[in-house]
């Protein structure tokens, strides 16, 4: 037995679940399209007796058989207007992770203190109209997205702080080494 689910909304579903393959499982369809309110306007009732009739049925699983054998050896292919609304979808969802995969290195051997990465988070959510986070929030969802992050403590300006190891911010990538990889992703 196979299953599977859909569902239509106005608004994306929150999850706590922000892996990729929870991502990758989703196909989402956008519909920019509006018909309400124009002369070739078809009635919900009218549309339901079309699509009932047995010619147009017949027509849909004609159809589908034809591309059957296509989706058996290549599988579904979406559209470049599906996979940017997954990923406006993710965006809208997981925030946190899209933060981090445009603004946070993998940097073996560096470090950027817990305050300033939560800082720079914020000042994001800000500009974007997100919400802020507080600090025990932002570690407990970072760790979900980057489960063997590790954490540590750096003398800095006569201080210990708490920093998270072997990464960096991409902007202080950059503006150290302006030729840095600029495509390197965790």
């Amino acid at each position: 037995p196979h299953c599977k689910l859909i569902f239509s909304a106005n608004a994306p579903p929150r999850t706590p679940d922000a892996s990729d393959a929870f991502f990758q499982r989703w196909i989402v369809v956008p519909f920019e399209r509006t018909f309400r309110g124009e002369a070739a306007e078809v009635s919900s009732r009218e549309l339901d007796a079309l699509l009932q009739d047995p010619h147009e049925l017949s027509g849909m699983l004609n159809r589908a058989l034809a591309a059957l054998p296509g989706v058996r050896t290549d599988g579904v292919s979406e559209p470049l207007s599906c996979l940017a609304a997954r990923e406006m979808f993710r965006a809208v969802t997981d925030p946190v992770s899209v933060w981090l995969d445009q603004h946070v290195l993998s940097t073996p051997g560096a470090y950027v203190t817990k305050a300033h990465l939560l800082e720079e988070y914020n000042a994001s959510a800000i500009r974007g109209g997100r919400p802020t986070m507080t600090a025990n929030a932002f570690s407990r969802t970072l760790r979900r997205h980057r489960p063997n992050l590790q954490s540590g403590q750096r003398q800095g300006a006569g201080r210990v702080v708490w920093v998270w190891l072997d990464m960096t911010l991409r902007s202080h990538a950059l503006a150290a080494d302006p030729t840095a990889d600029r495509d390197r992703e965790w």
